[in-house]
């Protein structure tokens, strides 16, 4: 008979070799979970010193803390229900100003309000700024010029038929410049005693004079004052050294953030075809739509509207263009631009989703607006990176400049009938114009490239700094230049690379006695002097 307590079996032997067994641990490494974006990028510990901390300081990177979107649920609602209720007119509000202040102060709320909104800032134009002027003289003071002026701007194409409406323009014009004149001296006062502390009447003013700036063709102020604007931006979301300054998670806060900042990104992003368009600093757009302070690819952010969606599309933008928004110290690779392109496709799945949950989205312009964005930057990356201007054919071939082109064209024909000439409609805000004038510079398919110019002239409007009737006349020359000399061309492979422009700047603009813009542009591959024309429309 065995005898079982002869000695241990093995069943109890097993955990005394794994006893004996050291284990091998990970190494432990401080992470920050609170702390700034760029040392959450890299899993290490910060400091979390403000305005930067310990570690970017010495390693001299960029040290931005992400905005706290938690704190901004009862904001959010609070300016909804603000914004709910109907803004009565604002010169009920303005007793003390001359009947002509009064009448453009109408103007602005009746006429101007509805133009700049746009495809997406209705809340903004429509119902913030009003309330705001009710309670800001300087903002009150702004709309008073700005109406003036818009009402210049849109009887100006009837100058040129009839003396009278010539005597008209040059009224409203002397009158928008007097009373923006008072506003400059308003607002300075303003920014002495509460620049910072009511950061969101600052701003305000800020968008304001761009678009003032805009309508004048001023584009070099108005560059300065979006620096101003989005620095001001940059230091409320990383300074907290300034006392009484917005809460993030306050209503003043909620509008900095969901209104302010992407009017003023998307302005600067406008001005990217202009020359020495203005820098977006980086705390103003790291952390939005999922990117991170470097290289980091968006995972996919949900949106529950397409005006945030809009929002995320423009920060995605802003991380394209890094020579413009990143530091000098920062070294922009390939490696970093198809991540930040990675972002932006996150983005559009992200847009595709919110369309497939909301069949009615599909439909609307602000859904074709976006997918253009969307198809357009997608294009000027692949190409910029190829470094070829005859790279841009194969999107000619694959089908991509022409469903952008009739997708544009149905949107705008299913429109509200278009103004005439006479009565052009201006808006701040992103649309066609401008990614179909990159589409007119880069699609040499001949026919394509007529449809884009006629689209632009049958339905005349000024998004920003861009007039959609001196685009097409800018196309139309640079069509001229590309085929002068080759005869019939009836495809894009007839205009060969040396004919083909390769870098061009928009250089100058004059509007007496006749409307002129300057363009300064080379061709071919090879570095020559740069070749000027000038061009009426």
């Amino acid at each position: 008979m065995a005898n079982t307590e002869a000695g241990p079996s093995n069943q109890d032997a097993q955990p005394s070799r794994q006893n004996n067994t050291k284990v091998r641990k990970k190494r432990y490494t401080p992470r920050s979970q609170t702390g700034c974006l760029t040392c959450r990028d890299a899993k290490v510990k910060c400091e979390e010193t403000r305005p930067v901390c310990n570690r970017c300081a010495k390693s001299r990177r960029a040290c931005v803390y992400p905005p706290h979107r938690n704190a901004h649920k009862h904001a959010r609602a609070a300016c909804r229900q603000l914004i709910a209720a109907p803004a009565p007119p604002l010169v009920d509000f303005a007793p003390d100003l001359s009947p002509l202040a009064r009448r453009s102060l109408d103007y602005f709320h009746r006429c101007s309000s509805r133009e700049f909104a746009g495809y997406f800032d209705v809340d903004f134009w429509k119902y913030t700024v009003p309330r705001t002027a009710q309670r800001e003289p300087c903002v009150r003071q702004i709309l008073v010029a700005l109406g003036a002026r818009h009402e210049a701007f849109r009887c100006e194409g009837a100058a040129a038929a009839a003396a009278a409406a010539a005597d008209a323009v040059l009224g409203l014009r002397t009158r928008a410049f007097e009373e923006y004149q008072k506003a400059i001296g308003m607002v300075v006062q303003h920014c002495r005693e509460r620049e910072r502390t009511h950061l969101e009447v600052t701003l305000t003013c800020a968008v304001l004079f761009v678009a003032f700036e805009w309508l004048q063709r001023n584009y070099v102020t108005a560059k300065g004052v979006l620096e101003w604007g989005m620095g001001l931006v940059a230091d409320w979301l990383t300074d907290e050294v300034c006392p009484r300054r917005p809460a993030l998670g306050s209503p003043e806060g909620y509008r900095v953030r969901e209104q302010l900042k992407p009017i003023l990104v998307s302005m600067a992003l406008q001005c990217h075809m202009l020359p020495g368009p203005p820098r977006i600093p980086l705390a103003v757009v790291v952390g939005e739509g999922g990117g991170g302070s470097g290289a980091a690819v968006a995972a996919g952010v949900g949106f529950s509207n397409l005006v945030e969606a809009r929002d995320h599309m423009l920060y995605c933008l802003a991380r394209l263009h890094p020579e413009y928004m990143y530091p000098q110290l920062v070294s922009v690779t390939d490696s970093m631009r198809f991540d930040l392109k990675r972002q932006l496709d996150a983005w559009h799945g992200s847009l595709e989703d919110l369309i497939s949950d909301n069949a009615d989205f599909k439909s609307q312009v602000q859904v074709v607006v976006m997918q253009l964005w969307y198809l357009v930057t997608s294009i000027l990356f692949y190409g910029t990176l190829a470094g070829d201007e005859m790279f841009f054919d194969r999107f000619v071939a694959d089908g991509q400049f022409e469903s952008i082109t009739s997708a544009a064209e149905t949107a705008l024909q299913a429109s509200p009938a278009s103004l005439p000439a006479s009565q052009w409609s201006y808006s701040v805000d992103i649309g066609f114009v401008l990614a179909m004038y990159y589409v007119g510079i880069k699609c040499r398919q001949p026919a394509l490239r007529r449809r884009v110019i006629a689209m632009m002239r049958a339905y005349p409007r000024c998004e920003a700094a861009y007039n959609s009737l001196e685009c097409a006349a800018i196309l139309q020359a640079i069509m001229d230049i590309e085929e002068d000399g080759l005869g019939v061309v009836v495809a894009e492979g007839d205009i060969p690379a040396a004919s083909r422009i390769r870098k061009y700047e928009y250089a100058g603009y004059s509007s007496r006695p006749r409307r002129y813009a300057l363009i300064r542009y080379l061709r071919g591959r090879e570095e020559g002097p740069w070749e000027v024309r000038k061009v009426w429309w």
